[in-house]
């Protein structure tokens, strides 16, 4: 990693850091507070597509309204953009830190595909 890259890093752990800290308790801060997210997510496109940040980061810039709702939510969503920011601070990209399943279709067996196939018919109709 170049000293830029570690600079882009620090960069948007800087940005994160400042919405987490502006992130609204009320109704009534929302819209701008949301606006002010939209713009961040759309530099990060702009600027630093080279940057795969974890799913934290886009379920904390979409859930302010549930922040503000419930305080152990916030409290969580607090420390994995903590995590994130931390990393991003070392210049280190964060690894994903929610949990993930992956399969592979043959692992379903004949019968798994049947159900699957019985359930895209059923859903399409």
């Amino acid at each position: 990693m170049t000293n830029d890259d570690a600079s882009q890093l620090r960069e948007i752990a800087r940005e994160l850091r400042r919405l987490q800290r502006s992130s609204p308790g009320t109704n009534d801060a929302m819209p701008a507070w949301y606006e002010e997210s939209r713009r961040f997510a759309d530099d990060l496109a702009l600027h630093f597509s080279g940057v795969d940040l974890p799913e934290e980061v886009w379920h904390y810039l979409h859930d302010a309204d549930l922040r503000a709702k419930d305080p152990g939510y916030r409290r969580m969503q607090d420390q994995a953009i903590d995590a994130v920011i931390a990393d991003l601070e070392r210049g280190v990209v964060p690894p994903p830190r929610g949990a993930t399943i992956t399969f592979h279709p043959r692992w379903l067996g004949a019968a798994g595909v049947a159900l699957v196939c019985l359930l895209i018919y059923w859903m399409t109709r």
